[in-house]
Parts: structure tokens; sequence; C-alpha cells
């Protein structure tokens, strides 16, 4: 669609676009993509890849990813405002040429240049042409009357018709040139307007030799508002164009002296717009006319652009601290706002050639970046900008240490290593030591979840809590304690990791840091859930979320989500389960972490084994391994090998289901993964004993209750010895059966979670067999008796099980697959 600046180009896409979502002619999607703020064709791919809902994957190209995922899709893109990128047109060649059924709209006030491109020249809204009878009802006219009773409650077409047909015609229906005509009515009459209108030159642009002297370019419009001004009002005017994506009065103020009556001003005059909270912006078209204004004064332009780039970078570095104190929330919000600012800094100063400044003021916003989830954003920016900064420095240590967390958490575990390095090696030539301890804390993540190398990974955490308490850093020493307790957590030291997670909320505590605090509680919320304590785990989890929801962490939301998930699905509710998943899935793919996404589709897998959609859970369980192949995390693969072996079992395939639970025994045995481990021997030894395979199940049974027992994790405790219980009633020990049932019944009850489904036929063929052997009333005995052991009691019994097993053990076991 092609045309003058304020045509109606926009508005006619989206009636298209809607017309065509309801026609469902393109059965994929219907796209529009506003591209008012894209000054840089290069982030073209990048764009289209975020407005389509995708997250850009590291080391990939855009264009890339962006064709593999339209493909043979019937898709409508809607591309708006295109004219600022017409160099980069070439891209919808290329999209077109390997897209077959990709149809691309664009809104452009220039010409694409392009062999596919069909040209729709749009024209003006329909006005009067020479009685005035037929004017009332034009469309050219209406929009005036609304326009004009916005600006002046009291106006009145009736009297003023003559001249606003006039006006109408002047700019031949143009919308852009009605609404500011329009707006002038508070100033003065029509029929100044119309004066003002003809004295300006250009007010439609043609290159027709015949067309009418009335027909004059848009520019006009735009001059008339402009001839009004002062010269005082026209340079704050043009000082104001360097902003993008509005600006607030004190910026204004600051940068381009505007005071409150020029700021009134230009709002009377709508060149200006002033939204409830303060804040101003432009019409985008207002704004490339007055940025074209401020280019005719080079000198003045390369000054505006400087003091921008001073104040957004003097704003960044005055929010840095402050997005870790008690304002934290005002400031998050603060900066979110002026997001776009600080992108148009970046620009100015990666157009000059200022890499250093460049850097400093990526590396400022870093906690942004990366709560906000702006990885791909922030990782583009600062490993555009370090090669070109001279090392060791402070910002080029800091910018490396923030690039490997993105690259980290977009699953490039190789890339964030490299630079872990880099920045470690700055820290010590330059005795940061808090730099230092931050550098090993994040290699200490990558032994932890990517090389499987727990050990390794104390080391690093414990040398990086020491490194920030050398010089005091109660942020690194809390940052190192969440660490610390990850890795008590993962090797089921609950009683550890609870102590390390409350230690790093106490020190976030006393810096008014609610956000870390919130990490720290999120995380000891799941210890917590562990230890049988879900009631206080539930109030955490409901707290942190509400609280990640206001400083915008959607990756923190993601967690809370997740855990409030597991809660839901062990208490039962299975659709409650379901919905916080979905959430939480839905957060972790717009962020494109996919760890965290790796870990969704194993519990949303393990929820829709529960309902019986065995064929979905298994496709869910493969991907996830398949995203493991890449981000290695070696605890998330044994949590998808358990599962999918128990997926399995249900489908009656036995001897997948016991490669997988071998394969996932072997790899939590050799990287010590504790919380794992004792998971899938009780698994294993169910699947054992469903096949009455009774040697091995006590075996593994055995060390599931020994482990549970010492990490304090009652809930799978409770479900080993519910699994021991079918062994003493297979080996006709129906007392002893029903003590551990009676015990791990009463654990349930206690900690609030549900027997799978799964298992309920076991649990109940277990007492009936106990019943039959020992009648009713031996039943009801042993079952109180059981009820009131102490864990300690519960514990040796079966200790004491194990130690002779052989007399209550059927002679012969099955030959496992």
């Amino acid at each position: 669609m092609l045309g003058v600046a304020g045509v109606g180009k926009t508005r006619l896409a989206l009636q298209l676009a809607h017309e065509q979502l309801s026609l469902g002619t393109f059965q994929d999607a219907v796209r529009f993509v506003s591209l008012d703020t894209l000054n840089d064709a290069r982030q073209l791919p990048s764009r289209l890849i975020g407005d389509l809902g995708l997250t850009q994957r590291a080391n990939t190209d855009p264009l890339e990813q962006l064709t593999t995922f339209i493909a043979k899709r019937r898709m409508l893109l809607v591309l708006d405002n295109f004219e600022g990128l017409v160099e980069g047109s070439s891209l919808l060649s290329q999209l077109l040429r390997v897209c077959p059924n990709l149809k691309v709209l664009v809104t452009t006030r220039e010409r694409l240049r392009l062999e596919e491109e069909h040209v729709f020249p749009i024209e003006g809204l329909p006005y009067p042409g020479g009685r005035a009878a037929d004017g009332p009802l034009a469309d050219a006219v209406q929009l005036f009357k609304e326009r004009a009773q916005q600006a002046h409650p009291h106006f009145d077409l009736e009297r003023e018709l003559a001249a606003v047909l006039d006006i109408c015609r002047l700019v031949e229906g143009l919308p852009l040139g009605i609404e500011l005509a329009a707006s002038w009515v508070r100033l003065m009459p029509c029929t100044e307007i119309a004066s003002e209108i003809r004295r300006s030159l250009e007010f439609l642009s043609s290159t027709t030799r015949n067309v009418p002297e009335r027909h004059r370019s848009l520019e006009a419009a735009f001059e008339a508002s402009w001839g009004r001004l002062s010269p005082q009002e026209q340079e704050g005017l043009r000082g104001l164009s360097v902003f993008r994506g509005g600006f607030t009065r004190a910026a204004a103020s600051t940068m381009a002296g505007a005071t409150i009556p020029l700021l009134a001003s230009l709002v009377d005059r709508s060149l200006l717009r002033v939204s409830p909270s303060g804040r101003y912006d432009r019409h985008p078209l207002l704004y490339q006319f007055t940025r074209e204004k401020l280019a005719e004064h080079p000198e003045e332009q390369a000054g505006a652009q400087g003091k921008h780039a001073a104040f957004y970078l003097s704003l960044a570095e005055e929010a840095a601290p402050q997005l870790r104190g008690r304002e934290q929330v005002r400031w998050f919000g603060r900066l979110s706002e002026e997001l776009d600012n600080f992108r148009e800094a970046l620009r100015v100063l990666e157009t000059k050639g200022d890499a250093e400044t460049a850097l400093r003021l990526a590396t400022t916003l870093g906690h942004l970046w990366s709560t906000r989830g702006h990885y791909a954003e922030g990782y583009s920016y600062l490993t555009r900008f370090l090669p070109e900064v001279a090392r060791p420095s402070v910002t080029a240590a800091k910018a490396s240490l923030l690039a490997a967390d993105l690259a980290w958490v977009q699953g490039d575990h190789k890339t964030a290593q490299t630079l872990l390095e880099q920045s470690l090696t700055s820290a010590k030539e330059l005795n940061e030591k808090s730099l230092w301890s931050r550098s090993l804390g994040a290699l200490g993540r990558i032994a932890q979840l990517n090389r499987g190398d727990p050990e390794g990974a104390r080391s690093l955490y414990e040398a990086a809590l020491e490194r920030a308490g050398e010089v005091g850093d109660k942020e690194a020493s809390a940052t190192s304690l969440r660490s610390l307790g990850g890795l008590h957590s993962e090797g089921a030291n609950y009683r550890q990791a609870r102590l390390c997670y409350e230690a790093s909320a106490s020190l976030a505590a006393e810096l008014g840091d609610d956000h870390s605090r919130a990490k720290a509680l999120v995380s000891l919320a799941t210890v917590l859930t562990y230890l049988g304590e879900s009631a206080q785990a539930h109030v955490l989890n409901e707290q942190c979320l509400e609280l990640f929801r206001a400083v915008g962490d959607a990756h923190g939301a993601g967690i809370a989500l997740l855990n409030l998930g597991v809660d839901a699905s062990e208490q039962g509710d299975l659709e409650g389960s379901t919905e916080r998943y979905r959430q939480s899935l839905e957060l972790f793919r717009g962020l494109g972490d996919k760890r965290m996404v790796s870990h969704l589709l194993n519990n949303v897998a393990g929820v829709l084994q529960k309902c019986g959609d065995l064929p979905q859970a298994q496709e869910l369980l493969e991907e996830s391994l398949a995203i493991q192949r890449t981000v290695g995390d070696v605890s998330l693969v044994a949590h998808a090998l358990n599962t999918l072996a128990s997926v399995y079992d249900d489908q009656g395939r036995p001897g997948e289901a016991f490669r997988c639970y071998q394969e996932c025994l072997e790899l939590c045995r050799e990287t010590n993964d504790t919380w794992a481990l004792m998971r899938v021997l009780e698994a294993s030894a169910r699947w054992h004993l469903g096949r009455d395979n009774y040697g091995a199940a006590q075996t593994l049974l055995a060390e599931a209750v020994a482990l549970a027992h010492a990490s304090g994790d009652r809930k799978t405790l409770a479900k080993a010895l519910e699994a021991r219980a079918m062994l003493e009633a297979a080996a006709g020990e129906g007392a002893r059966a029903v003590h551990l049932s009676a015990y791990a019944e009463r654990l349930r009850q206690t900690l609030g979670f549900a027997r799978l489904p799964r298992y309920q036929h076991d649990y109940e063929e277990t007492l009936a067999r106990a019943r039959e052997r020992l009648g009713e009333k031996r039943f009801k005995d042993a079952w109180a008796h059981g009820q009131v052991l102490t864990l300690e009691e519960a514990v040796r019994m079966c200790r004491a099980f194990a130690e002779t097993p052989t007399a209550r053990t059927p002679p012969k076991d099955t030959v496992a697959p």
C-alpha cells in the first residue's frame, strides 16, 4: 500500500488483516507488525521473530530461523511503516522465494523497487466536490467534526461548514491533514486555518504536471504548525526529536530546555500528546518531521544526540543500584518505559563509533536485560561492543559476565563458559573480588547443571562465597548461598539447602532487595515441599509470584508457577496443575529459556500420564530429551528418563521401560544426583515388583528408603514405604505390610499429597492380600499399630526386613529384559 503520510494506510491494512482473519484465507497466521520504532534494517529479522511469538536462538542467523519457521505455512504478514527500512527490503524477496505460501502486505510512503512488488495506491477519504449540500455526510467532514469537537467541545460544524469543506478539499481528504487542521480550531476559526494551509508549500506532493495548484504536500500541514511556532519553540521541538518512544518532563527540561509553558503550547497545537501518567509522545509522522528539521542543523543534531546518550547513560547508572533496593519495582517500571530511548542511545553511540560508552550503557542495563527477559537483545549489544573495547577493564569484564549469563539462559553453555573464563581472568588481574565471585559462581552453575560435576560446582560456589565475603559484598554472597542451596537440594541434603536459602533471603532482606529475596524464597519453597511443609511452601510461592510479576521478572514468575503446579499435582488437582504448568511453559518459551522449557515438558508429561494420555506424554518427554542434547542439564535428563520409563511401562513396553530406568540409575550415580536417584530407585523397584523380581526390588527399596530418610524427603519416603509394603505382602508378611502401609498413609495425609492413580491398584491389592492373610481383627490391629509408628521406627522396620530377606522373598526372580 503506497501513499503519502497520513493517508490512512495503517487503518486500511488493519481492516484488511481483520477481514482475512475472519475469512480464514490464511490458515496459519495473520500478523500485524508495526515498524515505526525500528530504524535499523539489520534488526528487521529479529523484530519479525519476536512479533511472531518466537524466541531468537543463540548462534543462529535470524533470517534462517525466520524462513525455517514460516516455510510452507499459509501466512499473511502486514508490515506497517516500512519506509524507514526500504534499504533492507531485499529481505522480503528472500522470504517470498523460500516461503511459497507467504503473502506480505507493506504500508509505506516509498516504493520498495522489488520485482515482486504490486503497488496499490491509497488515496484519502471521500470529500465533497462542489456541492455544499453533500458536505455534512462526507467521511472527511465527519472526521473533521469529531476531531474539532475533541479540541473545542463547542465547535459548531453548521456555522463553519463552508470553511471546513474548503479545508477538506485543500487536504484532499487526507486523514492526518484533517486531524491536524481540526486541532487548530482551539486557536483560530476555520477560515484562518484554510488560509494558513494555502500559504504553505507542497502539502500534497505530486510529480504529475497537470495537478492543480491547490494540491500541495503533506509537509504543508506540518509546516503550518511549524510556522506558527516561535524560534525558541522550534528549537525546543527540534531538541525533543531525539527522544524515541516518549519522554518525561524532567528529561525534556534537562536535554532540550523545555519549560512547562513550552510543553503546554506544543500539546495544545497537537504537536505533542501527554498520557495520564504525564509522559509525552507524538505521532510517528510528526516525529519524523521534527527529526528532519533537526538534521538541517548538523551541529545542533550532534549536540542533542550527545546530550541524549549522556542523559540515558546517567539514568541507567542512577537506576542500577536502585534495581536491587527497596524502590526496585518503581525503577524497573521506569527503565522499561525508557527502553526505546536506551536503544536509540545505543544506536547513536554505535554509529559514532563510541563502543566504550555503548558497552558501558549496555552493561549498566544488564539487570534489566536479564530480569525483563530481553536475553537475545542484551546479548547482541554486549557481544557487538565487547570486541571493540580494550582489556582488561572492569566494564569489559562485567560485560563478559553478563553476556555469559544471557548466553547460558538461552541454552548456549559453551559460549557462556568461554565468556566466563574471560571475565574471571580479568577480575583476577584487576583484583575485582565482587566480579571474581560472580564469575566463579556462574562457572559453578555450568559445572553443576551442564557438566554433572557437583564436587567441582561446590568448590567454585564456596570460592565465590569466600571472595564475596572478603569485600563484604552481601549481594554476591546471597547469590552464592542460593547456588549452594541448589546444589544441596540436588543432592537431597534438604536441611542444609534450607539453611543456605534462609541465609540468602536474610542477606537480601538486609539490602532491601525483595527481588533477590524472592529468588531465595521460591527455591526454599521447593525444599519445604520435599520436607513435607507444603502449606508454608504454597504461601511462599504465592507471595513470590506476586513480587516477580511486580518487577516484571517472567523467569521468576515461571518458577513460582511451576512450584504451584507441582503442589496442585500432588494434591490430585490435575486441572489446576495443568493450568499452572501451561502458564509457566508459556513464559519460559517466550523467554527462550530452553532448560526451563525442558523442565516444564517433563512435568506436563507427568500430568498427561496421570490423565492416561500416554502418547502425548511420550512426545513431550522425547522433546525434552532432544532439548537436553544441546543444554546438557543432567538432572533434567534423569527426570525425563524416569518419567519416560514409567510411560513405557504403562504402554506395555517393559523392555524399553527397563532400559530407561537403568540409564537413569547410571546417570544419577555418575553425577551424585541424590534427588533424582531416590526417585528412580523407588520407581524402578515398582517395575521389578510388577514382574515378581523381588530380590532386585528389595535391594533398590533399601537404598531408596535410606536416601529419603537421610535427606528428610518424606514424600519420597512414603512412596518407598508403600512399595516395601507390596514386597512384604507378596512375601506373606501381612502384618509388616499393613504396618508400613498405615504409616505411609499417615504421612500422605499429613503432607497432603495424593497417590498416583497408576499406583492405587497396587496399594489396594497389598491391603487385600494382608487382610486375607490376617483376618479382619488382626488387620485392624496392625493398621492401628502402623498409624502410631514414629518415623525412626518405620525406617528401622525396613532395615530389619532388609537384613533377613531370604525367608520371605519368593525363591525365583524373573529375568530382567
